[in-house]
């Protein structure tokens, strides 16, 4: 899904990633609001922004009962995770990263970091 230009996702949808609650979601983030940055970590819709999302996407995700939408993107998502522990946390953490990024896309970081360093490798073993 995305907002104004950047990928997001739903609380709901973070805690299903995570494998846990969405209340517990929101109790961590009550809890460390200070660390999150609103339009680079998060966005919140209420509203008139909120009434045009039920109807865009009404067909994916169930707004019906929605007052408040909090949508993350990958940089508070890695910040919840944080917040977690466990097995089920990690998973959810690299679903959060084939979320955001795709299989392809993350092999492809991977791939450019290791030539680098590769190459750093060689102008050292050559200085």
């Amino acid at each position: 899904m995305e907002y104004n230009g950047v990928q997001v996702v739903t609380t709901k949808k973070l805690a299903a990633m995570f494998g846990t609650t969405s209340v517990r979601i929101n109790q961590n983030f009550v809890k460390r609001k200070h660390q999150y940055e609103l339009g680079h970590h998060y966005f919140v819709c209420s509203g008139e922004k909120l009434d045009e999302l039920k109807c865009l996407f009404s067909n994916k995700i169930d707004l019906k009962h929605t007052s408040v939408l909090y949508l993350w993107t990958k940089y508070g998502a890695y910040l919840q995770v944080q917040n977690l522990k466990g097995d089920q946390a990690w998973k959810g953490f690299c679903s959060c990263i084939d979320y955001f990024y795709g299989t392809e896309e993350l092999i492809k970081t991977y791939i450019n970091e290791l030539n680098q360093k590769i190459e750093q490798l060689k102008q050292n073993i050559n200085d």
